[in-house]
């Protein structure tokens, strides 16, 4: 579960801040992620990192022998390892994301001139490419990360409370609250979503071990990161979902000729519409 969006971003959004039930406009902001990712024909986060490992067929649809490249369908924001049939490639020896200055990737290289997909087809059975890394789109995923706070206190592999050094102060870019329900962080390696803040104790509650991370101990003044989802799909989530709020319960009818027409709010913003179709062709 990844929101594109945290509650405190929806909420100075939102006229009536000061008065939002934070239950409802939570739940808003998730309905609306989700059905960002089914637009894109996700099941899992689409504009969010997720470790997972993905395969497929070895096929001339996929392989193009002259560039050495294969060609796979999920963007993918970082590669880890990559399994060829049996055969365990070297990631940055024998084989690399590609393009390598330009990512999301959507195609591997294999880096010897002389080596070729179908060498690892060793008899008339399909062949499978095994690809592990960090999938998800991004378009400048070097920067997505960024250091907003610092661990307070060392934690164990288990516990769903951590502290930090100030949760709603300003990040370096002058945005206050740093953290806030709905913000993915990293610390470590480990992915961990916030569920809700206490800004008087400084203590956020977190989902540990999510997107595929595992959990782990971390210890006083590791960096919290926070992923800086792209910044039109945020605002594309924001204001859909601030939409529902706002017309929760809201289903006007009228009477036409003694029969009741119910007439339900319109199901998308024009601007969500069209900052999703505009990233449908990135």
């Amino acid at each position: 579960m990844t929101f594109y969006a945290t509650l405190d971003e929806a909420k100075n959004e939102n006229k009536a801040s000061s008065a939002t039930d934070d239950t409802r406009l939570f739940d808003a902001l998730r309905t609306v992620s989700r059905r960002v990712d089914a637009i894109f024909q996700s099941r899992r986060p689409f504009f969010a990192p997720l470790i997972e490992t993905r395969e497929w067929w070895i096929d001339p649809t996929r392989v193009y022998s002259w560039l050495r490249t294969f060609r796979f369908d999920d963007p993918l924001l970082s590669l880890t390892g990559v399994v060829v049939g049996t055969t365990t490639l070297t990631v940055a020896t024998t084989v690399e994301a590609w393009p390598t200055l330009h990512g999301p990737f959507r195609k591997l290289r294999l880096m010897n001139s002389c080596d070729n997909w179908y060498d690892f087809c060793n008899s008339d059975d399909p062949v499978m490419v095994t690809i592990t890394g960090q999938w998800g789109w991004h378009p400048d995923f070097a920067n997505a990360w960024f250091k907003v706070d610092d661990l307070q206190a060392n934690i164990n592999a288990s516990v769903t409370e951590i502290e930090v050094d100030d949760i709603d102060g300003s990040d370096d870019l002058g945005r206050s609250p740093r953290l806030s329900a709905g913000s993915l962080i990293r610390i470590g390696t480990e992915f961990m979503e916030i569920t809700a803040t206490d800004t008087a104790t400084d203590i956020a509650t977190v989902r540990r071990a999510v997107n595929g991370s595992t959990a782990a101990a971390h210890v006083t003044n590791d960096d919290v990161e926070v992923w800086e989802t792209h910044e039109p799909v945020k605002r594309a989530v924001i204001r859909q979902a601030n939409m529902l709020y706002a017309k929760r319960g809201a289903y006007d009818g009228v009477n036409i000729s003694g029969f009741s027409n119910v007439v339900f709010p319109s199901d998308l913003m024009a601007e969500f519409r069209n900052i999703m179709t505009e990233l449908a062709y990135e």
